[in-house]
Protein backbone atom coordinates (compact mmCIF):
# COMPACT_ATOMS: atom_id res chain seq x y z
CA UNK A 1 0.00 0.00 0.00
CA UNK A 2 1.52 3.07 -0.86
CA UNK A 3 1.62 5.91 1.53
CA UNK A 4 -0.96 8.19 -0.14
CA UNK A 5 -3.72 4.65 -0.21
CA UNK A 6 -2.63 4.34 3.71
CA UNK A 7 -3.77 8.20 4.26
CA UNK A 8 -6.87 7.64 2.75
CA UNK A 9 -7.52 4.53 4.37
CA UNK A 10 -7.34 6.06 7.94
CA UNK A 11 -8.58 9.30 6.87
CA UNK A 12 -11.87 7.18 5.48
CA UNK A 13 -11.87 5.32 8.70
CA UNK A 14 -12.11 8.05 10.95
CA UNK A 15 -14.58 10.20 8.57
CA UNK A 16 -16.80 7.15 8.36
CA UNK A 17 -16.90 7.26 12.65
CA UNK A 18 -17.78 10.74 12.57
CA UNK A 19 -20.46 11.04 10.20
CA UNK A 20 -22.35 8.35 11.71
CA UNK A 21 -25.23 8.63 14.52
CA UNK A 22 -22.56 7.77 17.36
CA UNK A 23 -22.66 9.50 20.67
CA UNK A 24 -19.64 11.31 21.46
CA UNK A 25 -18.51 7.96 24.34
CA UNK A 26 -19.48 5.81 20.86
CA UNK A 27 -17.08 8.38 18.43
CA UNK A 28 -14.06 8.38 21.03
CA UNK A 29 -14.24 4.71 21.31
CA UNK A 30 -14.28 3.83 17.65
CA UNK A 31 -12.05 6.05 16.94
CA UNK A 32 -9.11 4.75 19.84
CA UNK A 33 -10.13 1.08 19.06
CA UNK A 34 -9.26 2.27 14.86
CA UNK A 35 -5.93 3.52 16.43
CA UNK A 36 -5.08 0.53 17.78
CA UNK A 37 -6.07 -1.88 15.15
CA UNK A 38 -3.52 -0.05 12.88
CA UNK A 39 -0.51 -0.26 14.96
CA UNK A 40 -1.69 -3.98 16.09
CA UNK A 41 -1.44 -4.24 12.06
CA UNK A 42 2.28 -2.20 11.95
CA UNK A 43 3.45 -5.08 14.19
CA UNK A 44 5.82 -7.31 12.11
CA UNK A 45 4.71 -10.88 13.95
CA UNK A 46 3.88 -14.19 13.30
CA UNK A 47 2.29 -17.26 15.06
CA UNK A 48 5.73 -18.49 15.47
CA UNK A 49 7.35 -15.73 16.88
CA UNK A 50 4.87 -15.89 20.27
CA UNK A 51 5.19 -14.39 22.22
CA UNK A 52 5.64 -10.86 21.00
CA UNK A 53 5.82 -8.42 23.88
CA UNK A 54 4.31 -5.39 21.70
CA UNK A 55 1.60 -7.48 20.19
CA UNK A 56 0.39 -8.91 22.88
CA UNK A 57 0.72 -5.42 24.92
CA UNK A 58 -1.72 -3.91 22.42
CA UNK A 59 -3.77 -6.55 22.23
CA UNK A 60 -4.42 -5.79 25.90
CA UNK A 61 -4.93 -2.11 25.54
CA UNK A 62 -7.41 -2.82 22.46
CA UNK A 63 -9.08 -5.42 24.84
CA UNK A 64 -9.37 -2.38 27.94
CA UNK A 65 -10.56 -0.05 25.13
CA UNK A 66 -13.47 -2.78 24.58
CA UNK A 67 -14.27 -2.39 28.36
CA UNK A 68 -14.76 0.65 28.85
Amino acid sequence: MTPKEKADEIYNGFDMIIYTDQDHYSQVKSCSLLAVDGILLAIDWHEYEYPNEQFEYWHEVRTEIENL
